[in-house]
C-alpha cells in the first residue's frame, strides 16, 4: 500500500525492519517481493533479491507465490527497459490471480505500448475486460489502456482526452506512480510536441523525481528530447492494423 501511494522511503523502512526480525521463508518471500518493487524502480541492483525470491518459490504450487514471483521479475525487467520480458511476466502473473489481473494487464500494456506493440495492447484490453471487475480503480486502469491504444493508433487528440480522464482518476485515487506511468508511456509513443502531452510529462517527471525512480526519469527525459519525426515514426509504425471499436468491447 505504501508503494502504491508513493511513500517509498517509508515502505523501505518498514520492510527492512520486518526483514530484520528473521521471518519464516514464506513471510520473507512476501517482504522481499515488495522491497524489490521500490529498489528496482530506483535503479538499484536487485539480482540477489530476485535469486532469493526464486529459491523460495522454486517448485511451489502456491499460486500467490508464483504470482508475486512473476510480478517481481516483471518489475525488474521493466526498470531495466526489457519491455517484452516485463510484459510477458505480467501476463503470466495475470493468468494466475484473477484479482490482480487488471493491474497486471495494465502494466503489461504499458510495457508493450512503450515498445510499440499495438496488437499486444489490444489483446490486453480484451483480456482486461474478461475480468468483469468494476469500480473506480478498474475504470482508471481501463481508461489508461484506451489512452495507450489511441496513441499507438496515432490519434493524439483521443489519446490526450483519455489521458485527461485517466490522470483525474489516478489523482482522485491517490496513486502517483500510475499517474506518472500514464504520462510517461504516452510521451514515449507520441513525443513531446503536443502541449498537453508535454505538460503532463513534465508533471510526471516531478513525481518520478520525488520517488527517486531514476530509470523512469531517464526514460522520460529521453522521450522529451525526441525529435518530432522520431515520435511520428513510432506512432505510425504501431498503427499498421485497422483501429478497433475499443469502447464496444465492454462498458466504460
Amino acid at each position: 500500500s505504501l508503494f502504491r501511494i508513493g511513500e517509498w522511503d517509508r515502505a523501505e523502512q518498514e520492510l527492512a525492519l520486518a526483514l530484520d526480525e528473521d521471518p519464516e521463508p514464506a513471510d520473507r518471500f512476501v517482504l522481499l517481493s515488495n522491497l524489490l518493487l521500490v529498489r528496482s524502480l530506483r535503479g538499484l541492483d536487485v539480482g540477489g533479491v530476485l535469486a532469493e525470491i526464486d529459491a523460495i518459490a522454486a517448485d511451489s504450487n502456491d499460486l500467490t507465490l508464483r504470482t508475486q514471483r512473476d510480478d517481481a521479475h516483471a518489475f525488474a525487467a521493466f526498470a531495466a527497459a526489457r519491455l517484452a520480458e516485463a510484459a510477458g511476466a505480467w501476463r503470466a502473473s495475470a493468468s494466475l490471480d484473477a484479482s490482480y489481473a487488471p493491474t497486471a494487464r495494465l502494466l503489461a500494456a504499458h510495457a508493450s505500448a512503450a515498445a510499440g506493440d499495438l496488437a499486444a495492447v489490444r489483446d490486453d484490453l480484451v483480456a482486461f475486460d474478461t475480468t468483469r471487475l468494476r469500480g473506480l480503480l478498474v475504470r482508471a486502469q481501463r481508461t489508461t489502456i484506451l489512452a495507450l491504444l489511441a496513441a499507438l493508433e496515432g490519434d493524439t487528440s483521443a489519446a490526450a482526452g483519455r489521458q485527461r480522464e485517466a490522470l483525474a482518476a489516478w489523482r482522485r485515487i491517490g496513486f502517483p506512480l500510475d499517474e506518472a506511468l500514464t504520462s510517461l508511456t504516452l510521451v514515449t509513443i507520441l513525443g513531446p510536441d503536443d502541449p498537453t502531452i508535454r505538460a503532463n510529462a513534465l508533471e510526471a517527471r516531478e513525481i518520478l523525481e520525488r520517488l527517486r525512480a531514476r530509470p523512469l526519469v531517464e526514460r522520460l527525459d529521453a522521450a522529451l528530447a525526441r525529435a518530432p519525426e522520431s515520435a511520428a515514426a513510432t506512432a505510425s509504425g504501431a498503427a499498421t492494423a485497422p483501429p478497433v471499436a475499443t469502447d464496444a468491447l465492454a462498458g466504460s
